[in-house]
C-alpha cells in the first residue's frame, strides 16, 4: 500500500535517528520528521 511499494529499510532511517539520538539535535525542538515513504507528496 505505500506509494514507494516497499517497506524502508535501516539504512533509509538510521541517519535521522543518528541525529536525534547524537549532540547536534539538542536544539530542535517542536519539529515533525516525516519519514512515510512518499505519503505525504501526493
Amino acid at each position: 500500500m505505500a506509494p514507494l511499494g516497499r517497506m524502508g529499510k535501516l539504512e533509509e532511517l538510521e541517519a535521522i535517528c543518528v541525529y536525534l539520538a547524537g549532540d547536534t539535535s539538542t536544539f530542535t525542538i517542536g519539529s515533525d520528521f516525516i519519514i512515510d515513504g512518499a505519503f505525504t507528496c501526493f
